[in-house]
């Protein structure tokens, strides 16, 4: 994806988002779950993996108790593709079923059981996002924060390192905290 084109779908999101606040339309109140399957979409697409990583379908599961940005994913995204490879987005009902996965969201219903997720993935190279104050420093390479009722980021480069992942200089730019 273009980081023009992703940079003006975050800042038309943020908008959206805003001015749905300010409304009130009971239609459009799930904001938040759109915003963050964009988010993992993007990236998604401003990461790189390993070799052994980009064959077959590119893998993004969800660990939730809610399916909002599982169906959201679904519904957006997995007619899509990342680089040569169809997007496959797959929810997970435990721990047990997640086997390679190219990204992994833990949504904060599911925070507690982070110690096991990085011991299931500890020698993939899964770019884990979390949900969850403080989640960088328990493995998490990406962590989604809320300021000021406006979505964003932080990022841990140095846990995208050890899972032989690559982030995009601009993903990292655009991180509201980075840890190096």
């Amino acid at each position: 994806m273009n980081l023009k084109i992703f940079i003006l779908s975050i800042f038309s999101l943020f908008i959206f988002t805003s001015v749905n606040n300010q409304t009130g339309d009971s239609k459009f109140k799930d904001t938040q779950s759109v915003l963050k399957a964009l988010y993992l979409y993007n990236f998604a697409s401003l990461a790189d993996w390993p070799s052994n990583y980009k064959k077959g379908d590119f893998i993004i599961g969800v660990l939730s108790k809610d399916n909002k940005v599982y169906l959201e994913l679904k519904k957006k995204y997995e007619e899509k593709r990342i680089g040569g490879q169809d997007i496959k987005i797959v929810k997970y009902a435990k721990i047990s079923e997640i086997d390679k996965v190219n990204l992994l969201f833990l949504d904060k219903s599911q925070s507690s059981l982070i110690n096991s997720v990085n011991e299931k993935i500890k020698s993939q190279s899964t770019l884990l996002v979390t949900n969850r104050t403080g989640y960088l420093n328990k493995g998490a390479v990406i962590n989604f924060v809320e300021i000021n009722n406006k979505q964003s980021y932080e990022v841990n480069v140095r846990n995208a390192k050890k899972r032989k992942l690559i982030l995009a200089s601009k993903l990292i730019e655009l991180a509201i905290k980075k840890i190096e």
